[in-house]
């Protein structure tokens, strides 16, 4: 036997939230340009963050309309709505210097990360093997260096560059690990995985362990790098009065 709660029980339920359907989508359009924290949006909008980020994509669209048996049109000749929200120039700079993944810089623009994969193709911007991590330093007004650039990429970058920080000085790495509250396994793996992406050593064996002098200027980077994030990270003070 089945049963299903009769649809006038939900007249006099009132649905958490603002209605979708009174959302002003002009407005909201307007405001998700690159740059615009999504947070703000959604305050200016008075909706929360969940209502810009919910949607579904192309494929599932497409899906639905051949369930119901609707031809879909042909978009050739159709100018792609994402060209109109960024630059060329701007959309170079934060795939390619910046090294930020297709789906990060979808959802800055709002929009699904195949029309970000279509407009790096029409544009010519040289595609690179897309990874799931995205650079953590995007954000910062800073030019990495081409062996941090390979490095942002990789899985948990900004642990590992920690760790690799509290290294120097540590009589071995089992100290420098213990002074970090994790198995000298994982510190090795993760020093062992950083100087294979930059393809040389970092770290003497000395006592106290100690920096190459040709990885000096990478660990200069990495401290200016961890530092700049955590100043960003920090909430700005209120001024009462």
């Amino acid at each position: 036997m089945l049963w299903q709660p009769p649809l006038t029980w939900l007249d006099n339920v009132a649905s958490p939230g603002v209605d979708p359907d009174a959302i002003d989508t002009a407005k909201l359009t307007a405001l998700l340009v690159p740059g615009h924290p999504l947070a703000q949006t959604a305050d200016t909008m008075g909706i929360s963050e969940d209502h810009i980020q919910l949607g579904c994509s192309d494929t599932t669209v497409r899906r639905a309309l051949a369930e119901a048996k609707i031809s879909t049109r042909s978009t050739r000749g159709i100018p792609p709505i994402l060209s109109t929200k960024i630059s060329r120039e701007w959309l170079e700079t934060e795939y390619s210097l910046k090294g930020r993944s297709v789906p990060d810089i979808a959802q800055e623009v709002g929009v699904h990360k195949d029309s970000v994969s279509d407009q790096l193709q029409r544009w010519g911007i040289p595609r690179r093997p897309e990874g799931p991590y995205s650079n953590p330093f995007a954000s910062l007004n800073f030019t990495l260096s081409p062996a941090m650039h390979r490095l942002s990429r990789t899985r948990n970058c900004l642990t590992r560059l920690r760790n690799l920080l509290h290294i120097p000085g540590h009589p071995s790495i089992t100290a420098a690990a213990k002074s970090l509250d994790i198995p000298p396994t994982t510190l090795r793996r993760q020093l062992r995985g950083i100087e294979a992406v930059l393809g040389a050593t970092v770290i003497a064996h000395t006592n106290p362990l100690s920096i190459v002098p040709s990885g000096a200027a990478f660990f200069d980077e990495a401290r200016q790098l961890i530092v700049l994030l955590d100043n960003r990270a920090k909430p700005t003070p209120v001024r009462l009065g």
